[in-house]
């Protein structure tokens, strides 16, 4: 009660948002920082709430996210004496230092009032510098209630955002970029949290170089430029595919990607068979992990392409020659699979056709919040971001019911644009009551919920390779929008496009906490799934 006390006086500086369930209020958190580009907080009181905090610390861990979580205890004079809610370490009661320390950059118990300046300045510090990630502190009610006085609290601390790669390696990635006959760049999710855009874009012009993101780097350019090219693997654009599998291509500049199953295919040799890596990264520990690399550079991905784009040498006729070498090898090959399934209105409705008109549909500047399954490879297959566009989802964890509260973060975040979160069914189902959260605090999201009464991903593997043995894969048919209007948000029930289309343009003229229940055909195969199910 320390914390909540102490937040009384600070009501117009600090917004405290009271969430349904801990895991909603973490991801919240999680996705808010996304979105401002700053420090993301969340608290709980001690036991079974501290564990619940737990998925979005590791979600904002698995997606350098910088989060600041406070958790609650028994008091210090009660611990080892069973007291309730007791997470001290001693007898059987966990220790909650070392519960999260496995998805935290720090986590600390805090014994006395004396620690806790220190604490909290070195546990901002470190989850904002370096590769950022969330920190953790337990801090007993007895702890929070002592007086600390104002001479002890600590200036904000200092960090270098902007940490640069040795010159010299600086100039010999130049160098490689300049001498490679067909180079790509790969940008991943480094990429968009170090805002290089405008570099990645101006490398790829002065290099004639094709621009290929990774599913979580979606974000890092937008649709429509001539050297854009969509992104790779899970749902990604067979455009993307194209170029990620060529024998041509002898040099990757990846850009703050892990290169991992989600980029390369599930590991499939096809992808870049006789490429060399030039690797751009803030954390040396992802250095030749999956790949080995010809060349790493450790440093923020903006400035680390700035510094390159200053040694590049210009060679405009090589540019120009990689460019009309990359539209003969994409000239044939469409930027999407199936596009007649966006223009079908056949219900129920089919995933790619509501997709591509929520695409259509909502402005330059919409901040899209996607959950994990089906639904991801529909969405970023089949919605092109536009030049404001915000995208965030969990892939690092890739965890389902991250999106419906992460959207009210993010709104929270950016109360100017417009916020969509897609979801399946089973996704929403595992945080929606969080719509209340929604509806109490006025905040204007809308969701967009792909009901097929099932498990997607799990029910297509069923169905490609269990003959239709939809075993733990199949959900009741429930009213989603009825369940919305209980809890405070409009429901709109959507069974076909013209429905879509003015509940859309409603929400969009008047914006409010609005769920729309789309009724989707359960059978339809996401794009670019066979490249993880085949393993």
């Amino acid at each position: 009660m320390g914390l909540l006390h102490s937040l009384e006086g600070r009501r117009r500086r600090l917004d405290f948002v009271l969430s349904k369930n801990e895991q909603g209020g973490s991801y919240m958190a999680d996705a808010n920082a996304r979105a401002r580009g700053g420090l993301g907080v969340c608290c709980s009181i001690s036991g079974g709430a501290a564990l619940n905090l737990i998925g979005g610390v590791a979600s904002a861990f698995a997606d350098s996210v910088p989060l600041l979580a406070i958790t609650g205890n028994a008091p210090v004079a009660q611990f080892g004496k069973k007291a309730m809610m007791e997470f001290s370490g001693i007898h059987r009661f966990p220790d909650p230092a070392r519960l999260f320390e496995p998805v935290a950059k720090a986590s600390l118990l805090l014994r006395s009032a004396r620690e806790v300046p220190e604490a909290v300045e070195r546990a901002i510090e470190t989850a904002m510098s370096g590769r950022r990630g969330p920190v953790h502190l337990n801090i007993p009610p007895d702890v929070q209630m002592a007086e600390v006085g104002r001479d002890r609290v600590p200036p904000p601390p200092a960090f270098d955002r902007r940490p640069l790669p040795d010159p010299a390696r600086v100039a010999e990635a130049a160098a490689l970029l300049a001498g490679a006959r067909r180079p790509v760049i790969l940008a991943g999710w480094g990429s968009v949290l170090s805002g290089a855009r405008s570099e990645l874009l101006a490398l790829a012009e002065a290099l004639g170089a094709p621009l290929v993101t990774t599913l979580k780097g979606k974000a890092a350019v937008p649709a429509g430029h001539p050297l854009w090219l969509g992104h790779v693997a899970m749902g990604g654009s067979p455009r993307a595919v194209r170029v990620m599998t060529s024998p041509e291509v002898d040099l990757v500049l990846a850009v703050g990607t892990t290169l991992g199953e989600y980029t390369n295919f599930a590991w499939d040799e096809a992808f870049v068979p006789r490429a060399r890596f030039l690797q751009v990264d803030l954390d040396p520990r992802e250095i030749s992990v999956i790949y080995p690399v010809a060349l790493a550079l450790i440093g923020d991905a903006r400035a680390t392409l700035a510094a390159i784009l200053r040694r590049l040498p210009a060679d405009e006729a090589r540019a120009r020659s990689r460019r009309e070498a990359l539209a003969l090898l994409v000239r044939d090959v469409p930027l999407h699979e199936n596009p007649e399934a966006m223009r079908s209105s056949t219900r129920p409705l089919r995933p790619p056709a509501v997709i591509h008109r929520l695409a259509g549909l909502m402005p330059d500047g919409t901040q899209l919040a996607l959950d994990a399954g089906n639904n991801t490879m529909f969405t970023v297959h089949y919605y092109p971001l536009k030049p404001r566009d915000g995208f965030y989802h969990a892939a690092g964890s890739a965890v389902m019911g991250w999106a419906v509260p992460g959207a009210i973060g993010v709104k929270l975040a950016r109360p100017e644009a417009p916020v969509l979160c897609v979801s399946g069914d089973g996704g929403f189902l595992m945080n929606g009551m969080e719509l209340e959260t929604a509806a109490s605090h006025r905040v204007a999201v809308l969701w967009v919920v792909l009901t097929n009464r099932a498990l997607g991903t799990v029910r297509t593997y069923q169905q490609l390779f269990r003959k239709g043995d939809f075993l733990a894969s199949t959900l009741g048919d429930i009213d989603l929008a009825r369940v919305a209007s209980g809890l405070g948000v409009a429901g709109v029930r959507i069974e076909g496009l013209d429905e879509l289309d003015r509940a859309v343009l409603r929400f969009l003229d008047d914006p409010r906490p609005t769920l729309l229940d789309v009724r989707v055909d359960p059978d339809e195969i996401p794009p670019g799934i066979m490249t993880r199910m085949k393993h």
